[in-house]
């Protein structure tokens, strides 16, 4: 690692206020190092560390210093082994990572029998709707659906109901809920797209973040958690694709993954990784086993049209 360029200090005062930034002129593709508070720290590469970042300070509040090693090719400035890893980290604590929560569940086999078990009526009948919910969620469906990413959008969410929500008609509104531009944590650079629930907890969200130039559609989807650090999880191809893992912590379910992506084949990506498909199985299955949530009075059917649509 003695050959690695320079490394740039990224300000982390008011990140969520002022968006993080760059010097002029600096790439950026590289690697990065957060320290955050308590002495612990997170290594990552990236193909654009502000998109990347803007990810982070949604789910990190703690950090404290941010270190990018500007590079075209991140893996090569990117240590490769834990010990490499950690002599780059040093001082401080060990990497950063979640807890272990093992359920022992088969995603796919438990979301069928899930489905037999607990779903009385016909699995393709959606339940009667909720009076004036339809026409008060209309608006903001409208202006979504003129987002240049609307049909991309809901094929992937309809993907992602299909392979992870068990019977998706049949539970809608009273397990998972689907919403149109929310207005959850909005920012100037930052705001939801979409937003997927199931019990309580954001299964699925996309989000247009602001990257320097434009704005760009990103944003993550829940997965279980994992003794494995990110770089043994993440294979290079997904991560080459703008992939990347971070923990995170509901106070509902305790510790999580969130399987961030920072562009749309990202998350077409991760959707087709036995890996990933397994981690965010797992968590779906545990946050349909929650029984009903608390979200339907927000829930749009009409986006909810389109998305079952493409599930099927």
């Amino acid at each position: 690692m003695s050959n690695r360029p320079a490394g740039v200090n990224i300000p982390v005062a008011d990140l969520k206020r002022q968006g993080p930034s760059l010097p002029s002129g600096v790439p950026l593709a590289g690697a990065y190092l957060v320290r955050f508070a308590g002495g612990d720290h997170y290594v990552g590469q990236s193909g654009n560390i502000i998109l990347r970042i803007g990810s982070h300070r949604r789910t990190w509040e703690d950090m404290e210093r941010i270190t990018f090693w500007p590079e075209p090719n991140p893996e090569s400035v990117l240590p490769t082994t834990g010990v490499e890893r950690l002599r780059m980290a040093l001082p401080g604590a060990p990497l950063r990572k979640v807890d272990r929560d093992d359920p022992g569940i088969d995603p796919v086999l438990d979301r069928m029998r899930w489905a037999d078990e607990y779903v009385f009526t016909d699995h393709t009948q959606r339940p009667r709707e909720r009076a004036d919910q339809r026409e008060r969620t209309r608006p903001l469906f409208e202006r979504l659906s003129e987002h240049p990413d609307f049909d991309r959008i809901v094929a992937l969410a309809g993907r992602y109901l299909q392979i992870f929500v068990p019977a998706p008609a049949a539970t809608e509104v009273d397990n998972w809920v689907i919403t149109s531009l929310p207005s959850t944590i909005k920012t100037r650079f930052w705001h939801r797209l979409i937003c997927l629930s199931i019990n309580n907890v954001e299964a699925l969200t996309i989000g247009t973040q602001f990257d320097g130039t434009g704005w760009t559609t990103v944003g993550f989807m829940s997965a279980n958690p994992s003794e494995q650090p990110p770089d043994v999880l993440l294979s290079s191809e997904i991560a080459g694709r703008g992939v990347f893992l971070a923990p995170a912590w509901y106070e509902t379910v305790g510790p999580v993954y969130q399987v961030g992506f920072d562009n749309l084949d990202g998350m077409q990506a991760a959707l087709e990784d036995d890996e990933m498909l397994d981690l965010i199985g797992a968590v779906a299955m545990r946050l349909m086993k929650r029984g009903r949530g608390l979200y339907g009075r927000f829930h749009d059917y009409n986006l909810a049209d389109v998305i079952l649509d493409r599930a099927r």
